[in-house]
């Protein structure tokens, strides 16, 4: 090493010295300068070497006070970053301690980083570039700890940990195994996103769950959002996109112009229940579930042994499906109903198709369809062209009827007679004004009829 630089490195230690007494013993410790010019470099090293020892006895007993009193030493501006010693600015407006990329073209891979190892070490991605990286890895001889890289907490009401992106992800959590996401409150929001256009939250896991949230008192999860888009989207390749359980609350609530909406290949909305009930709807006014499919099955539901779709409404539609191609509606039962409707005003349920049927109910041992009605008819079919109700059987019989009054009723025609316009088929049957029975024993326009008459 040149004299130069040796007298230049000792410079800045007798410097530095006399900035650690000042702190300690708070005095100025006056070390006389040397002028620019000097004899020689010997003689000016072993003056700067007499400082510096001088310099250094005072800060070993300036040390030496401050542990009997058991105090810490005060930092100020400018002072260096002690390890094992706490520093602070010398005022609240001081400018604050940064670490700057000192390249404007690439950035640096890390430019703090913070290691809480015990045994095993982790390899950052050579992908990753970070302002601030904390980690913690390897085992610990507590029984029970919770090991967390960066752990962020704040009081009256603030953010523990805020994230904010322009373009990606204000918050990121990923994990290989566990949770990538944990949202825990006592009584607020445990996990609450907040989006313009984008998504709120996105959570990703490779094989455990990739965002779980758990509240005692308020919402596990929070999402809302301005614009034309999903607050929550859960996408599942080959599980849930989003599960949701609760034991005395909803387990999924949706609110907004449509409360909640599922697209699915197989199957929009999936619902099962043991005992109680699958999917349950209420609405004052409106809808209470609307329904549109394409190709496959508006709604399918299974229940085994309560009721699989249960929908109330005071004066819309309790139940509104529209397919084009495949049912409207397909409930399948083992020994419960199928469908049970009730409503007060309106239609309990309004079922509509082009194709094919309207609605379709199966039960292998119980009732497929059952209607249940106060003061209006029990079922009412309405068609413009094809018959309003129609009833098959394989083996048994089609159709039977019982009633306290009489089991059937055949409304009378307007005029007395036969039919004598339109096309008619053989065995319709008809009463005309006059309560004369007719039947039709040859297809035709109007086609032949006979009156039935009565011994």
């Amino acid at each position: 090493m040149e004299p130069g630089q040796e007298i230049e490195q000792l410079r800045a230690r007798v410097a530095h010295l006399e900035a650690l007494v000042e702190r300690l013993t708070g005095s100025r410790t006056d070390v006389r300068r040397e002028p620019a010019a000097r004899p020689s470099a010997g003689v000016d090293r072993r003056r700067m070497l007499r400082n510096g020892l001088r310099l250094s006895a005072a800060a070993v007993a300036g040390a030496g006070l401050l542990d009997a009193v058991g105090s810490s030493a005060a930092a100020a501006d400018g002072d260096a970053v002690l390890v094992g010693q706490t520093v602070s600015p010398t005022s609240v407006t001081s400018p604050p301690t940064r670490i700057t990329n000192p390249s404007t073209t690439t950035h640096a891979q890390v430019l703090l980083r913070v290691d809480n190892f015990s045994t095993n070490t982790r390899v950052l991605d050579d992908r990753l570039r970070a302002a601030v990286v904390g980690m913690i890895a390897g085992g610990d001889d507590a029984a029970d700890f919770s090991p967390v890289g960066i752990y962020g907490e704040a009081g009256g009401g603030g953010d523990g940990v805020r994230g904010f992106s322009v373009d990606g992800s204000g918050v990121v959590g990923a994990s290989g195994f566990g949770v990538g996401v944990t949202g825990t409150s006592d009584q607020g929001t445990g996990l609450a996103g907040i989006t313009v256009t984008g998504t709120a939250i996105t959570a990703t896991a490779g094989q455990g769950d990739g965002l779980v949230a758990s509240v005692d008192a308020g919402y596990a999860v929070k999402a809302t959002s301005a614009w034309d888009d999903a607050a929550i989207f859960g996408i599942g390749p080959n599980g849930m996109g989003v599960l949701g359980s609760s034991e005395k609350g909803w387990g999924v609530a949706g609110q907004g112009a449509t409360g909640v909406r599922a697209d699915g290949v197989d199957a929009g909305v999936d619902a099962s229940s043991d005992a109680g009930i699958a999917v349950k709807a209420t609405t004052t006014t409106g809808t209470g579930v609307k329904v549109t499919s394409t190709s496959g099955e508006g709604v399918h539901v299974e229940s085994g042994s309560g009721a699989a779709l249960k929908v109330t409404s005071q004066s819309g539609s309790a139940l509104d499906a529209f397919s084009d191609l495949g049912d409207g509606v397909h409930v399948q039962t083992d020994s419960g109903r199928g469908v049970f409707a009730t409503s007060v005003t309106g239609a309990a349920v309004f079922a509509s198709s082009h194709e094919a049927e309207a609605v379709v109910a199966q039960s292998d041992q119980s009732v497929a369809v059952s209607a249940t009605s106060t003061w209006g008819p029990a079922v009412l079919g309405h068609s413009i062209q094809g018959p309003a109700i129609e009833a098959r059987a394989d083996a048994g019989i089609a159709a039977t009827f019982q009633g306290s009054t009489a089991p059937i009723r055949l409304i009378p025609t307007a005029t007395a007679g036969h039919p004598t316009t339109g096309r008619h088929q053989r065995g319709e049957i008809v009463v005309d004004h006059r309560g004369k029975l007719w039947v039709c024993t040859k297809v035709g326009t109007p086609g032949t009829w006979k009156r039935v008459a009565f011994v």
